[in-house]
């Protein structure tokens, strides 16, 4: 009995589990931006999400122990507390009503639209809104957000000045790998601590003014270098919000009064000026004309300086406001209450862009978000999440108006409820990282703290019956969530391990093994097609063990290939059953049955399912094309090529099928023409060039025209030995001896292992003989 006295007097202390939730939400704020995984095979966001994962359940379940054992609870007022819970309700009721939940709830266990993660920054602000009556953790709370953003800066600036494979842990590559995620989060953090810095001004000596001027240049340079326009508008914005509420007092406005403008408004006001002057001067610097080029050089090459004398910086591609609003209208037509569905935006993507995006840079991207995270919501939740998310943003917006100009607020209220405003204006136009969302919505719970609040009383017997039920339910699905979660990384670990296995080790038997391992953990599409990818590569094996030894396939060598190709069919057909409404395991699934040429009919089926879910996919067409073209049947060929080319003229899968048709129709000129097109769309293909200079060779009997394309090939892609072997063959041709000559010990000097094949070839090209005379140029 006094065991179980002793774990009564335990469970009846409101203080203890307050603390554990303070600690819990403590290592969110601090740890969530710096956390990752030295196992290559774990990604970084992973890690990141579980960990967040973890502490918000462990939060939570000691908040509601707290509150069982001193029997009240705090909530904001009923439109706050409606705003802001309809936001997971909407996503489950979608969710339901749309299907696929493992998709929509889950996900991969890294994303910030899923039923989950709405459920976690929701639970958060809730937290927030609880524990932030005590001011001293407010302040800690904010010194632990400036600690994480010191050691984030820190590292990143370690890795512009050490050696790339430092610091990297097998997970960073390249210096502008960040511990928050993308580059441009790193911007967006920067903000939210400038933010505090010029809130400090206010409050402190001269001497320390100038150690927080000091700061606030190197937090700006950080901005410039990183180089995100679309932040500055807001940051600007935010600043003027700033100085205009410091010049409000009861009511009047007393910014230009006894005295004029106070230097903190001063202050505020230049750098408002500036920034705007500088923004401008950045836009233009970026404008291009209208071939894409650069308009003005100069003023780019000026203003760039910095950020470019450290690399070139990875430019994120995402929809733009309009494509967003565009994808909306359609799925609201189609699916007017409930969207997609959470975490479903790619789909809609694939199923409603328009033709204009196919024939820009970004033609063959699959965007997973919208151009912000709140319209990525509203995409996929359809009408009512968009009603959902307009009152959440609508009542937070008052809230923080109230907050501003009641004239009540400390500074740390000001930081606090200015950067929420900064980040939310963020997450309206863009979709910045977990770390960055969760800062977000733990604002917006302290936001909320500093209206009106309601207290209810749990003393009564159904209330203590409730709250042990909730404690009981959050326990339970914390488990089974923390199961799938669990599962996610587990799968994910054994497919990484396999894409190792094929990439480095070249060990098929090894990433089997793994692959099988990842599909009886969490079968997945993803790790079906690259089952079926693995068989494929296991026939290839076969039949190329038997042409080096033999010159004839043995029948048992291609009944074993044969067999692979069907475990590849089997698999891919899995895939489509997993996930049917991913365009992508229909285009994959067809490129698999085109192994098997009795399969063209199904090959055929497969190509055009997939483009009832993604209608502009010129990819499709050209797959359709070989397809078609298989049967003989020219004239349908020549349609579906013409398809792809109408969705994007720039296509080069197309263009080169285009072109070897219509040299099979003798116009050597034409084929030329679209050969020389495919090249423009894609210079990193010198075999188009060989194509080039083989009609040139062949056909035209333009030898001089030949050599001057393969020339071209040698001097855009000097990493190519064929080209520059076949440049030798076509100087001796011409009895260029001498430069054969060359050639050929320029390709001595970078390969030692050539040595012996070519030195007799160079032998003879100096005593003005043609080596080649048995030999065509390999174009």
């Amino acid at each position: 009995m006094k065991y179980i006295q002793h774990i009564r007097n335990i469970f009846s202390k409101a203080a203890l589990f307050d603390t554990i939730a303070k600690y819990a939400l403590g290592a969110i704020l601090l740890l969530l931006p710096l956390i990752f995984s030295p196992i290559s095979n774990l990604t970084t966001l992973s890690v990141k999400y579980f960990f967040l994962y973890i502490c918000a359940v462990i939060a939570s379940s000691a908040y509601l122990l707290a509150r069982r054992a001193d029997k009240k609870v705090s909530l904001p007022s009923k439109l706050s507390i409606v705003s802001i819970a309809l936001l997971p309700i909407v996503s489950i009721v979608a969710t339901v009503f749309t299907g696929r939940f493992s998709q929509s709830v889950i996900g991969y266990g890294v994303e910030s639209s899923t039923v989950l993660s709405i459920i976690l920054f929701v639970t958060l602000a809730f937290l927030a809104f609880e524990y932030s009556r005590e001011k001293k953790a407010v302040t800690k709370a904010l010194q632990l957000i400036a600690l994480s953003y010191v050691v984030v800066l820190a590292y990143q600036i370690l890795r512009f000045v050490l050696p790339e494979n430092w610091l990297s842990f097998g997970q960073f590559t390249g210096p502008f790998s960040t511990l928050l995620g993308k580059w441009n989060d790193l911007a967006i953090y920067t903000g939210m601590i400038l933010i505090a810095v010029f809130f400090s001004i206010k409050k402190i000596s001269h001497k320390k003014q100038y150690i927080a001027l000091a700061l606030s240049i190197i937090l700006l340079t950080v901005l410039h270098i990183v180089s995100f326009i679309l932040l500055w508008p807001v940051l600007i914005a935010v600043l003027l919000c700033i100085v205009v509420a410091d010049s409000v007092h009861k009511n009047k406005i007393t910014l230009l009064s006894k005295g004029g403008l106070t230097t903190y408004r001063l202050i505020g006001l230049i750098s408002a000026l500036i920034a705007i002057i500088y923004v401008t001067v950045l836009i233009q610097s970026v404008r291009l004309n209208s071939v894409g080029n650069i308009l003005r050089p100069n003023l780019y090459n000026l203003v760039y300086a910095l950020p470019n004398s450290l690399g070139q910086a990875p430019q994120e591609a995402i929809p733009s406001a309009s494509m967003t609003a565009d994808i909306f209208v359609q799925e609201v037509k189609h699916n007017p209450v409930f969207g997609t569905g959470p975490n479903r935006f790619s789909e809609a993507w694939a199923q409603y862009k328009k033709t204009e995006v196919s024939q820009s840079p970004y033609w063959n991207s699959e965007f997973t978000y919208g151009s912000g995270y709140f319209p990525t919501l509203a995409v996929s939740t359809g009408i009512l999440g968009l009603l959902a998310i307009l009152l959440f943003i609508g009542t937070l917006f008052w809230n923080i108006y109230k907050a501003i100009f009641s004239g009540t607020l400390s500074k740390n209220d000001n930081i606090i409820v200015f950067s929420t405003l900064y980040l939310l204006i963020l997450s309206i136009i863009y979709v910045p990282s977990i770390p960055l969302i969760v800062y977000l919505f733990l604002g917006i719970g302290y936001t909320y703290s500093l209206g009106k609040k309601t207290d209810i009383s749990l003393a009564s017997t159904k209330m203590k019956l409730l709250i042990l039920a909730k404690i009981s339910a959050v326990i339970i699905l914390a488990f089974f969530v923390g199961y799938l979660l669990a599962k996610e990384y587990i799968a994910a670990y054994y497919y990484q391990k396999a894409v190792l296995a094929i990439r480095i080790e070249k060990n098929i038997d090894t990433a089997d093994t793994f692959l099988q391992k990842a599909i009886q953990t969490n079968p997945k599409d993803i790790y079906y097609r690259a089952y079926s990818d693995l068989a494929i590569l296991k026939a290839q094996a076969i039949i190329e063990s038997q042409t080096q030894s033999s010159a004839e396939i043995s029948s048992q060598a291609r009944e074993a290939a044969t067999a692979q190709i069907t475990i590849a069919q089997e698999y891919a057909d899995k895939a489509i059953l997993k996930y049917p409404e991913n365009y992508f395991n229909y285009i994959f699934a067809a490129y698999i049955y085109q192994y098997n040429a009795t399969q063209i009919d199904k090959t055929i089926e497969l190509y055009k399912k997939s483009l009832e879910l993604y209608p502009n996919n010129p990819n499709a067409y050209i797959g359709l094309a070989k397809a078609v073209a298989t049967t003989n049947n020219i004239k349908e060929t020549k349609e579906y090529i013409q398809k792809a080319l109408t969705i994007r003229p720039t296509h080069t899968d197309s263009l080169l099928a285009a072109a070897e048709l219509t040299l099979q129709d003798k116009d050597t000129n034409g084929a030329l023409e679209l050969l020389a097109r495919a090249y423009t769309s894609d210079t990193s293909r010198v075999d188009i060039l060989f194509q080039i200079a083989s009609i040139q060779f062949e056909l035209q009997n333009n030898v001089q025209e030949a050599t001057q394309t393969i020339l071209f090939a040698v001097n855009s892609h000097p990493e190519s030995i064929d080209a520059k072997y076949t440049l030798a063959i076509l100087y001796a041709k011409q009895e260029k001896f001498k430069d054969a000559a060359n050639i050929l010990s320029e390709i001595v000097k970078r390969d030692e292992k050539a040595k012996s094949a070519l030195e007799p070839l160079i032998s003879e090209l100096l005593q003005n003989k043609d080596p080649f005379t048995q030999t065509e140029p390999a174009v």
